[in-house]
């Protein structure tokens, strides 16, 4: 097994993940009350009660362990808010130590990449074709092998979890905003007077395969803006509730659009029949049945995480990650001192 740590953001995850890709043991600990309260992750905060939490998931996840069964330890390096990644880092490196296991360092979206291995009943089959998609990051990489990545299209802005929670906050459903936005858009209608821009759609070139939600944000609050003059849509100058579950639909719709639109305007040009998602995004509900939908129209082969714990920032993946990059290592040494913090994939 690999005991695994993540702490990249405002979550504290332990896993203990096999060398089939089967997860034995998960905690998760997360601080979204706080950030609820806050109305959004406070790094200061998130890295406090990182700090906090930590030794008691770890009691959680070494409880009755096997040390002879751990092969190593794992933990993401990066990128991530660096008070949170450093509590994670060092309890790994104490485990490390304490325990004389090799510390693999895992890059955090690589991580997400590799949740698609977690449990997964059909074997992946490369080159590949994924779509990363968080509140952080917003990219497609081209996965020619199990270790060989490379990115062809990113955001240029806001990845579309931060439109989504931005979006949500301009509707007042709180925080976070994403599952809250897309739960009021199962009561929306289509409406010809609510129709937001797909940005970057139609981009050529450099721009081909990358994103861009700053001027979908930007179209929704002139939209809000314009039906507040309509009667019809408001109450006291408020929105209806009916209005906004309207607004929600097309916000989400206009999101999962534009992000398949590019992913599988990829997978034409490079001629891949294995396609995934991942990341906190990839826990979507639309988005998951229209992926679906349009790779079996292209008859390729799609993988998304198979539980939605395994979509948002967790342990299980990076357990995955650190099983591959064990796997393709040749000599297995991972030394404690070599592991940093790392912000930019190499």
């Amino acid at each position: 097994m690999i005991l695994a740590i993540e702490t990249s953001c405002d979550e504290v995850s332990a896993s203990l993940v096999n060398e089939n890709f089967e997860v034995e043991k998960h905690i998760i600990f997360s601080s979204s009350d706080l950030a609820n309260k806050t109305g959004g992750v406070v790094p200061e905060l998130a890295a406090r009660e990182a700090a906090n939490m930590m030794q008691s998931v770890l009691k959680k996840i070494t409880e009755n362990i096997d040390w002879d069964s751990v092969k190593a330890i794992a933990v993401t390096n990066g990128p991530g808010l660096v008070g949170s990644l450093m509590t994670g880092i060092e309890a790994a490196k104490t485990l490390a130590i304490l325990f004389n296991k090799p510390l693999i360092p895992v890059f955090h979206i690589f991580g997400h990449m590799c949740a698609n291995f977690l449990e997964q009943k059909e074997k992946i089959i490369f080159p590949a074709l994924v779509l990363t998609v968080s509140g952080g990051h917003n990219d497609i990489y081209l996965w020619n092998s199990e270790t060989e990545y490379l990115k062809i299209g990113t955001t240029l802005d806001d990845a579309a979890g931060e439109c989504f929670d931005k979006c949500a906050r301009m509707l007042g459903l709180g925080y976070p905003g994403g599952p809250l936005l897309s739960h009021c858009a199962e009561h929306g209608e289509k409406r010809d007077d609510i129709i937001l821009p797909r940005p970057l759609k139609h981009a050529k070139n450099e721009n081909m395969f990358n994103f861009s939600f700053s001027g979908l944000k930007t179209a929704l609050l002139y939209k809000i803006e314009n039906l507040k003059q309509n009667s019809l849509n408001t109450n006291n100058n408020k929105l209806t509730k009916q209005t906004i579950s309207d607004l929600a639909l097309e916000v989400e719709t206009a999101i999962c659009e534009t992000l398949l639109h590019k992913l599988f305007l990829a997978q034409k040009k490079y001629n891949i029949s294995t396609v995934m998602i991942s990341g906190g995004v990839s826990a979507n509900k639309p988005l998951r049945k229209q992926f679906l939908e349009q790779a079996k129209q292209r008859k390729c082969n799609a993988f998304i995480p198979v539980k939605f714990e395994y979509c948002t920032d967790n342990a299980a993946m990076i357990g995955s990650a650190a099983h591959i990059l064990w796997n393709n290592s040749k000599n297995k040494k991972f030394p404690v001192e070599a592991v940093k913090i790392q912000m930019n994939a190499l």
